[in-house]
């Protein structure tokens, strides 16, 4: 069985979800060259609501054939009268076949007692309306007018014109039929591919907004652990048997003493450290300058300290938070200075000692206060 054009192209619209604005009129271009061969039609265009100022409903253009200043077409005047053919198939409903009384009437001579409707055999109609703005001096023999439908509502006109006089066939009704059918479902499709485009836009503003913003890694933060060559052996090892233990799935650890990439050492600590999002910095080493063992800070630490200490708003692009651990009896660094006062404020877990040795129960009262800082660490989404 032979399917028609018009059949054809209601197939499509029906199958077609999002139209793109350059594939929409290719397909008018398409409507117009079938038209313009079967029927001998020269303008087709189509006319979509809108409102005026909220009150006077008007008919408003659109397509290819309306570049230029075009008006809109007032639906009816103040007094509610209907001013054109096209708000008479818009108010009404009704398709509409219009040609004169006399076989070379020109429509846009708007005598309007001599219009004869040959679809719905309506009497009375306004006059026609030609679109300001539009080049074309030819006469208007023929007009068709076809209401475009959502659900049951009118929402548009789709206008075929000729300077012929055309006489109504089924099959010419028919097609423009499904044509007009077609039309509006594929330009409610290109609706939807604009819609859908700007909530795409809109979206990615967002995903690149959250991308701006600090957000959580997937990979295990690391934690740096900062220490003098001279740092108590004890307590290194306690720190990372405690992280060992409860926290190795929730840290990587970074020690400077642990890495073996070859090339300048301290090049590599500032690497790693500018990338840690945690530390701990144990300040104290041992001293034996007077004879005794002695602990004081040690000038490196405190510097690691600083760089941490400095990242630690989450305004900053790689923020940090960091637990200072120092030896109760340090005596401050090599020149007997105590630790600056923004890195004290912060909550220090203290090394006690009992004749140089750490004794058991405060070895679990300093386990304890790392694993209750570390706790709270975990708890950071930076």
């Amino acid at each position: 069985m032979d399917q028609s054009f018009g059949k054809t192209l209601l197939h499509f619209s029906y199958a077609c979800d999002l139209v793109d604005e350059a594939t929409f009129e290719r397909i008018r271009d398409l409507i117009l060259d079938y038209t313009k061969r079967v029927l001998e039609i020269e303008n087709n265009r189509f006319l979509i609501e809108g409102e005026k100022q909220g009150k006077i409903k008007v008919l408003l253009p659109y397509g290819s054939a309306t570049e230029g200043n075009y008006q809109v077409i007032a639906v009816k005047n103040a007094n509610g009268r209907i001013m054109s053919l096209a708000g008479y198939a818009y108010i009404h409903n009704v398709p509409l076949w219009v040609v004169g009384a006399e076989k070379n009437h020109d429509l846009r001579k708007r005598k309007t007692t001599n219009l004869r409707d040959l679809w719905s055999n309506k009497k009375g109609l306004p006059g026609y309306w030609f679109p300001e703005g539009a080049d074309s001096k030819k006469p208007i023999g023929t007009c068709v007018l076809i209401p475009m439908r959502r659900d049951g509502k009118v929402i548009g006109v789709q206008i075929f014109e000729t300077e012929k006089r055309l006489d109504i066939t089924q099959g010419a009704k028919d097609e423009l039929g499904a044509i007009a059918i077609a039309t509006y479902h594929i330009y409610q499709a290109k609706l939807d591919y604009k819609k859908r485009m700007k909530d795409t836009d809109q979206a990615f503003k967002h995903l690149d907004e959250i991308l701006k913003n600090p957000i959580p890694k997937l990979t295990k933060p690391k934690i740096f652990l900062a220490s003098s060559f001279k740092a108590d052996k004890e307590v290194i090892s306690i720190i990372k048997e405690v992280i060992k233990e409860g926290y190795q799935d929730k840290f990587d650890l970074i020690h400077w003493k642990d890495m073996k990439r070859p090339g300048n050492i301290h090049v590599q600590l500032l690497e790693e450290l500018s990338q840690c999002r945690f530390g701990i910095c144990y300040f104290s080493e041992i001293s034996q300058e007077s004879g005794e063992i002695q602990y004081k800070d040690n000038a490196n630490v405190l510097f690691e300290a600083g760089m941490l200490h400095g990242r630690s708003a989450n305004t900053t692009k790689n923020p940090a938070n960091w637990i200072p651990i120092r030896e109760e009896s340090s005596i401050g660094n090599q020149n007997n200075e105590t630790i600056p006062f923004d890195l004290y404020s912060e909550r220090m877990i203290t090394v006690k000692r009992a004749k140089g040795k750490i004794k058991k129960v405060v070895k679990r009262a300093f386990i304890k206060g790392l694993r209750e800082s570390l706790d709270e660490m975990v708890k950071l989404k930076v």
